[in-house]
């Protein structure tokens, strides 16, 4: 083959037999006609007009293979190049019916010039026999086009219809033409759905980049064939991909928009956004190199995530009362690609869990005159209220991913809490009513733990139990409850333990081991105990924890809300002072008060909350330490660790340091809680348990709970007098919800001798009956 073209590059000439010479000529004669059709066609019409007819294929064929069949390099080369020559001239007549302008996008105009020009190869391509050799065409066309000329065809690949496409890309090279406007007004066209012609964005593309492409060897939707073979090519093609980039935002945020103002249903917004997705995928296969494909296609999601998220987050609430699972799940999938759509759809289903409880709030059980307080309201509440929980928590699994799933079900949980609070029930509160539920449901005469039916029930108190705004004072009451039947019906101690054994996964553990403890399982709280402990070997203050877990809730006042301190069991106390004696330290409980007897030498008895003893265990063989360092260990706020030191005046404050005064000696070392005429503030209207109550008046030489069962007992002593049958009824509850009924009810009670008053220290005692 060297040596052939050797030979043709010196002589430049080919002499055709008569055969070789009536064949060109009518090869010429027929490209020429062609080209002047094309070329004369309106544009609308191009495709529709009849350009060779079969006997002009036939009579061309059989010439040409006589020709060629011969093998005759002369004849071969020769008939090449006048043919070759011919069919630039074509191409030029094609292109130059266009006015490509230096600052005309053109490609339109190029659009269709390359529509013409790619009918004209088409056409003559079928003039020949495909039989005929590639190779000689190929050898011949750099000799018709002298000057570099760059392609990475091989000569197997190299027919007649790609030296047309290549001699108009040569042509349509040399033109100063702007098409780079026009590709991406076609881009976006492509991202609205039109059709367009990605293979005329590619060779508009290849000439601005002035680089190699090959269209016959490029299908819709493929892999881009553009090779950036020098270093101008890449500057042009990195200023086009940022371009590129920023018309995709612009688009993205104007679709949105427009959806918006449409009030387009959640379905057509999806819908809309897998369709724009796949047309960026295949616009992203076409025109972007390999090597910027994924890149792209990360941040083109982030954009289109996050410009829908806002119509998607307003549909969310209305997808999950409708139960539309398949579209949250796309919804999802969606919002986790954009950087704040996680934190959108939370706040849509924090509104969700609200729009829930007024739901509940709505619906009656009957007439609308019927009291709240019935029985048959409040379990109406409870239960679809756990419906509502149950309903939204099955939904958020089978829709959202499982990396988000426990965030948005906590989410909602949260949400309705909040709402529990911010907008409570009236009558009786919800947690009072979650409270009568549960008893009633175990005050059944046909409960059987064992039944699925049973369970399900039971499992209500499960579900609300971690929205209540007020655990405490359900776990308290409810304790109540327990003791009032174990006295009365010991028999059904068992079914109690089985109903709290279904509860084990809703209670976190202080919790867990405190109910325990209200059914005397002693065995049980020891080992929960035991078992915490030794889970946790590298916490000094992991006893203290269980204790000051039990205790640990201030109300938006400021006050110590009801804790369980009354209930811990013998067991569980008795392994925490094995703990604290290998300390060196003691703690003996004495109602809810402790003396703390530390290595310093100094003893202290506090009225108070474990938590107050937690804070002087830490002085143990030191005189201070850091605010932040006895948050960290009480697991408490800073702002909470001061409250409490507020009630412990053996602690002082030198910046933000704590220090203990080892010399402090308060009256008879007690250090003592407020009166129950500081407790309140005189415009809240707040519940108090007794228990609170207790710690106020300091019933030191008893539990609480004795205290109550000895008032109780002596019910018969205090005659048949309006206030003071009050004042039973509210012992009775361990709750006393007006502050001025303390002072009355303290008044009859200190008359009657049961209560002495301690003016000096404004302090009360209770009296033995």
């Amino acid at each position: 083959m060297g040596q052939v073209q050797r030979r043709v590059c010196l002589g430049q000439s080919f002499e055709l037999d008569e055969e070789a010479k009536e064949a060109t000529n009518i090869l010429k004669d027929l490209i020429h006609r062609v080209s002047e059709i094309i070329h004369l066609s309106q544009s609308e019409h191009v495709r529709t007009v009849g350009l060779l007819t079969p006997e002009d294929y036939l009579r061309t064929y059989a010439i040409l293979y006589n020709i060629f069949s011969r093998n005759s390099m002369t004849n071969n080369l020769g008939i090449w190049k006048r043919v070759l020559y011919e069919l630039d001239i074509g191409v030029k007549r094609i292109c130059s019916g266009f006015s490509f302008g230096k600052h005309d996008p053109g490609l339109r105009d190029l659009q269709d010039c390359w529509t013409r020009v790619d009918l004209f190869a088409n056409c003559v391509q079928r003039l020949f026999p495909s039989s005929m050799a590639n190779r000689e065409i190929w050898l011949v066309f750099p000799l018709t086009r002298p000057g570099p000329f760059e392609h990475s065809y091989k000569a197997k690949d190299f027919s007649v219809d790609v030296a047309v496409l290549s001699l108009a890309r040569a042509y349509l090279r040399k033109r100063k033409l702007v098409l780079e406007e026009g590709v991406l007004d076609l881009v976006d066209s492509a991202r609205q759905g039109e059709s367009v012609n990605l293979r005329m964005m590619k060779l508009a593309l290849s000439l601005l980049a002035n680089t190699d492409y090959n269209p016959l060897k490029d299908g819709e939707g493929t892999t881009c064939p553009i090779v950036l073979n020098h270093a101008a090519g890449r500057r042009f093609y990195h200023g086009f991909r940022k371009k590129f980039i920023a018309r995709r935002a612009l688009f993205y945020r104007v679709r949105a928009k427009e959806l918006i103002e449409r009030s387009s249903t959640s379905l057509e917004i999806l819908t809309e956004v897998k369709r724009i997705r796949d047309s960026e995928i295949n616009l992203c296969r076409s025109l972007l190199l390999f090597e910027f494909i994924e890149d792209h296609m990360r941040t083109a999601d982030e954009d289109l995530a996050g410009s829908f998220e806002l119509p998607i987050c307003s549909e969310l609430i209305s997808m999950f009362q409708e139960h539309r699972t398949d579209e949250l799940q796309d919804a999802f999938v969606l919002l986790r690609r954009s950087q704040n759509g996680l934190a959108h759809a939370k706040g849509s289903i924090a509104e969700l869990a609200q729009r829930d409880w007024t739901a509940v709030l709505d619906v009656s059980s009957g007439s609308s005159d019927k009291n709240e307080d019935q029985a048959e309201h409040m379990n109406h509440c409870i239960e679809r209220l756990s419906r509502v929980i149950f309903h939204r928590e099955q939904t958020i699994m089978l829709a959202a991913g499982s990396s988000i799933q426990t965030e948005l079900y906590e989410t909602f949980l949260e949400g309705l809490s909040t709402a529990l609070r911010t907008m409570p029930r009236k009558g009786l509160p919800i947690w009072k009513c979650a409270v009568l539920h549960v008893h009633d449901i175990l005050s059944r005469k046909d409960l059987d733990v064992e039944n699925d039916d049973a369970r399900n029930r039971l499992r209500t108190w499960e579900r609300i139990l971690p929205v209540l705004p007020n655990k405490d004072l359900f776990l308290v009451d409810y304790r109540r409850k327990l003791v009032e039947r174990a006295l009365s019906e010991s028999a059904q101690i068992e079914d109690e333990n089985s109903a709290l054994d279904l509860l084990m996964k809703s209670l976190d553990s202080s919790q867990v081991i405190a109910m325990y403890s209200m059914v005397n399982d002693l065995k049980k709280s020891e080992s929960i105990t035991r078992s915490w402990h030794e889970q946790d070997q590298s916490n000094n203050l992991c006893s203290l924890k269980i204790l000051s877990s039990q205790n640990w809730t201030l109300d938006r006042q400021g006050c110590e809300a009801p804790g369980l301190m009354g209930i811990l069991t013998l067991g569980t106390l008795t392994y925490l002072n094995s703990e604290l004696h290998k300390r060196k330290l003691t703690f003996l409980p004495k109602c809810s008060s402790v003396t703390l007897e530390a290595h310093l030498g100094s003893s202290f008895e506090v009225v108070g909350n474990a938590l107050h003893a937690s804070i002087l265990l830490l002085f143990n063989d030191r005189t201070q330490l850091s605010e932040e360092t006895a948050a960290s260990k009480l697991g408490c706020s800073r702002e909470e660790l001061g409250a409490l030191t507020q009630r412990l005046p053996m602690i002082k404050r030198q910046g933000n340091q704590l220090v203990l005064d080892t010399d402090f000696q308060g009256e008879d070392a007690v250090v003592e809680c407020r009166s129950a005429d500081d407790f309140f503030d005189d415009g809240e209207d707040a519940a108090v348990p007794t228990e609170s109550l207790g710690e106020t008046l300091c019933f030191r030489d008893q539990t609480v709970q004795a205290a109550v069962m000895r008032v109780m007992k002596s019910w018969n002593h205090l005659g048949c007098e309006e206030l003071e049958a009050m004042v039973v009824v509210q012992l009775q509850n361990w709750f006393v919800p007006d502050p001025s009924m303390i002072k009355d009810a303290t008044a009859k009670l200190q008359k009657r001798d049961f209560l002495r008053h301690d003016q000096e220290r404004n302090t009360y005692t209770y009296i033995n009956c």
